[in-house]
């Protein structure tokens, strides 16, 4: 610690709710047990070339990264907030290297600090610090995206290349869409169903996809890790994988998700063996058997909600996801009895994780639940006209969260 520059002192018991909004409560525990330095404004954090052993998280004020341009005049990166963290700092702890900027508080401020050890023991454990560490780099880019985007005007040629890459990105986007199911293949199949289907950015890290093969009807929707074109790499993964096993697959859904994990876990392996821990997807897999009335469930992360004479049902997935994790057994699988009228509905988190309301907290699975209740016995096309609805406006003027993808299917079983 004495590497980082402040005085410690004693962390108050009650964090602020942005940390409670982020982190689940038995991470909530760990962080009140870390050391906490304060730093009057104006005093340097870390300096150019230090070797930094600690990841700061903002407690109170305000911390600037910038450096040093050769006219000596300051280049500011980013405002590191309540809540956040140093992506920079998170990079330089994780490789070993010397800082290559400098951190100053921009007021007084305190801060948590996070050695190595301990982030990535929370990074095996606690979903809720991986999507943390995945945000913060998203939120990081694009401010880095939006600076760069400034200068253009003076620079023709950074100018060219940003439109290169957005046309690139555009272009895979289309090549992401030709991946996702035709809607009259799905309505061949699924004759009563809606998809609300939202991307966060130009590319999505969310997909679904509908297939018959044989005597059953394989239904997916599934959340990879990342936003924009990590994600979309990561889903294409994903999709093709899929594609393969539902070839000539003949066992249950729980099966098949292991047989994806494999795949998954060794494609990414082959590359870099450290990321196989962050890397992959949350998945629900429906196995529809038309013939006999029945269904197969499993999920990685994932749940299926079943609506049934008014009343709405969780059948919960795996607590792991289609990756490489700390504590690793095979799937469960859910069989389903099925009815005439009933309402299914497969989902990513995004939905109910968006950030939003009078006090700009997420919407929480409970409210999202409620409303699938509710709307469950209207007019499919009424049903996603009204998600759309309540979720734009719960989100009002802040940016949205997450990709969003909600299928809802109505079976019919009076019409083999």
């Amino acid at each position: 610690m004495k590497k980082c520059r402040g005085n410690l002192v004693v962390m108050d018991k009650k964090l602020p709710d942005i940390f409670r909004q982020n982190f689940e409560s038995r991470l909530l525990k760990e962080i009140r047990k870390l050391p906490v330095i304060e730093v009057k404004a104006g005093q340097e954090v870390f300096v150019e070339g230090m070797h930094v052993r600690h990841i700061p998280l903002v407690l109170e004020g305000r911390v600037r990264l910038y450096k040093i341009a050769e006219n000596n005049k300051e280049a500011h990166i980013y405002d590191v907030n309540v809540g956040e963290s140093c992506v920079i700092t998170y990079t330089t702890v994780e490789r070993g290297e010397e800082f290559p900027a400098r951190a100053r508080a921009e007021e007084d401020s305190k801060l948590i600090l996070i050695d190595k050890h301990t982030s990535d023991k929370w990074f095996r454990k606690y979903r809720t610090w991986r999507d943390f560490i995945l945000m913060l780099y998203d939120l990081r880019l694009k401010e880095l995206i939006e600076a760069n985007q400034k200068t253009t005007v003076q620079n023709e040629l950074l100018e060219k290349k940003n439109y290169e890459i957005v046309s690139s990105i555009r272009y895979a986007r289309r090549i992401q869409q030709a991946l996702l199911p035709e809607e009259e293949m799905i309505r061949s199949l699924v004759p009563e169903y809606f998809i609300l289907f939202k991307p966060r950015d130009i590319i999505s890290g969310d997909f679904y996809w509908v297939k018959k093969a044989r005597d059953r009807i394989y239904i997916t929707v599934a959340d990879a890790t990342g936003h924009g074109v990590p994600g979309g790499f990561m889903s294409a993964l994903g999709l093709a994988f899929i594609r393969e096993i539902a070839e000539n697959f003949k066992g249950n859904a729980a099966e098949f998700l292991n047989i994806l994990r494999s795949k998954v876990v060794e494609a990414l392996s082959k590359y870099d063996e450290s990321q196989t821990l962050t890397d992959g997807m949350d998945i629900s897999l429906l196995i529809l058997y038309p013939d006999s009335n029945k269904a197969d469930f499993a999920g990685a992360y994932n749940s299926l909600m079943l609506w049934r004479r008014g009343k709405i049902f969780e059948v919960k997935g795996d607590k792991m996801p289609i990756g490489k994790f700390y504590k690793e057994y095979s799937f469960s699988n859910k069989t389903i009895e099925l009815e005439d009228g009933d309402m299914i509905f497969l989902y990513t988190d995004g939905y109910y994780s968006q950030l939003g309301g009078p006090k700009g907290h997420k919407f929480m699975k409970k409210n999202f639940r409620k409303l699938l209740e509710e709307l469950a016995n209207l007019p499919l096309k009424e049903q996603k006209e009204i998600l759309d609805q309540r979720l734009e406006q719960w989100k009002g003027n802040k940016r949205q969260t997450d990709d969003i993808t909600v299928m809802g299917i109505r079976l019919d079983l009076t019409d083999k």
